[in-house]
């Protein structure tokens, strides 16, 4: 019998994501899933845009994932605190960056 797959927590999305990021893969969003490849290898968590308890994932990311734990595991938790942080930075300065580019436009 196969095990089961595991599921990633809502509470943990950002700092996974952002893991994969740090790690090479190229995240998209479409309106099934969160996709992040890396070469041939490509990693799905299944969302539909509402926020849930817990995400599916294909195998590749359920991998990725188990990674991640073990991390996480050797070095605590300040490894999800300074992932999570490193993501709000990259949001903040993206959104400061579309806010200026906009400004710009509408001054022009």
């Amino acid at each position: 019998m196969k095990p089961k797959q595991p599921k990633l927590p809502h509470n943990l999305c950002t700092a996974f994501m952002q893991w994969m990021l740090n790690g090479g893969h190229i995240g998209k969003v479409n309106k099934v899933a969160v996709v992040l490849k890396k070469g041939t290898n490509v990693a799905k968590i299944y969302c539909d845009g509402n926020n849930q308890p817990f995400y599916e994932m294909n195998e590749y990311c359920a991998t990725r994932y188990e990674l991640f734990l073990k991390q996480w595991f050797v070095q605590g938790v300040q490894f999800i605190q300074g992932l999570t942080t490193r993501a709000n930075q990259v949001i903040q300065q993206r959104l400061l960056k579309t806010h200026s580019a906009n400004y710009q436009k509408f001054m022009a």
